[in-house]
C-alpha cells in the first residue's frame, strides 16, 4: 500500500483505500461483495466523496503550514530584537531557540551560537535569550536576557518593529 501511495500520489491512494473499506462495509451489510454496476459505482463514488472530504481538511492544514514557512523564509530578520527560550544545546556552541511567531501565531526553533562581543558564555536549557543578529540564512547570535550583554545589546540595536 506505501508503494502505491509514492507511484500513484495521494488521490488514488486514498480513493482506493476508502473504496476498499466501503467494499467491506458492502460485504458485512449486505453479505456479498457488490457485484452489480450499481453496487460496484456506490463503492467507487463514496470513495470518491470520502477522499474529497480528507483531502479539504488537509488542504486547510497546509496553508497554515505554508504561512508560517514561507514568512520564516522570506523574512528570517523579523526575530532579531525577540526573546524566546533555549530548547537544546547542541554541538560547536550552537543552541536551538524556541521563539514566538506572531506571523504564523506559532513557536519556531531557530539555530543560534552566542553573540561575538558576549561576555557571559554560559548557557544552560531554559534560560531567556534576546536575539541580536542574523548570522546567515536560519542562524542567529543570541546573548543571555539577564546579563550585561543584554544591555549592551539593545544600546546598539535599534528598536524591533511590529511585522503587523
Amino acid at each position: 500500500v506505501p508503494i502505491l501511495f509514492l507511484v500513484g500520489g495521494f488521490y488514488p491512494f486514498a480513493i482506493g483505500t476508502i473504496g476498499w473499506g466501503v467494499n467491506l462495509l458492502w460485504y458485512w451489510y449486505f453479505g456479498a461483495y457488490p457485484t452489480s454496476s450499481l453496487g460496484w459505482w456506490i463503492v467507487r463514488l463514496s470513495g470518491l466523496i470520502v477522499a474529497r472530504i480528507l483531502i479539504f481538511i488537509a488542504g486547510r492544514f497546509r496553508r497554515l503550514l505554508r504561512t508560517h514557512t514561507v514568512a520564516q523564509e522570506m523574512i528570517p530578520e523579523r526575530f532579531i530584537g525577540m526573546k524566546g527560550d533555549i530548547l537544546a544545546i547542541l554541538g560547536n556552541g550552537t543552541s536551538e531557540v524556541a521563539v514566538y511567531d506572531s506571523v504564523g501565531k506559532c513557536l519556531v526553533q531557530i539555530y543560534c551560537i552566542l553573540w561575538e562581543n558576549a561576555t557571559d558564555r554560559i548557557l544552560k536549557v531554559g534560560d531567556l535569550v534576546y536575539i541580536v543578529d542574523l548570522i546567515a540564512p536560519r542562524r542567529y547570535s543570541i546573548v543571555k536576557c539577564d546579563s550585561e550583554d543584554f544591555l549592551r545589546a539593545i544600546a546598539i540595536l535599534p528598536p524591533p518593529r511590529d511585522p503587523q
